[in-house]
């Protein structure tokens, strides 16, 4: 039996209540450029549904004016607390001073969440 918060869910995106639906979020928007262009894609086609945001990367403004100009599209904001591709990272939004245990000695977000742990 569905929940009553799966059946109303359903009635508000203007399903019937007992339809199965499958939502697509193409998420990591504004990682880079082959991402963003993929998203926008999915996005204008219909494949997927919603996104989510990932600000402090490299091509997050790209994708913010994507949004802008696309008001109908749902997005989130995807927290971003590392960075772990090898070759390919990013920092964070807020001063650096500011938040000093979330970065490492370059000034860049960690790779992993095990080392975000340790400096905190």
């Amino acid at each position: 039996m569905k929940s009553g918060i799966s059946l109303l869910s359903n009635q508000l995106l203007g399903y019937p209540a007992n339809a199965r639906l499958l939502i697509i979020n193409a998420d990591d928007f504004g990682m880079c450029h082959a991402v963003n262009a993929a998203i926008m894609a999915a996005m204008t086609t219909g494949i997927a549904r919603s996104t989510t945001l990932m600000v402090p990367c490299p091509w997050a403004l790209h994708a913010m004016r994507f949004l802008k100009e696309h008001p109908q599209i749902p997005f989130g904001v995807h927290l971003t607390v590392i960075a772990d591709w090898a070759d390919y990272r990013w920092g964070p939004v807020t001063p650096k001073e500011k938040v000093p245990t979330l970065i490492d000695r370059a000034g860049l977000d960690y790779r992993a969440l095990q080392e975000v742990w340790k400096a905190t």
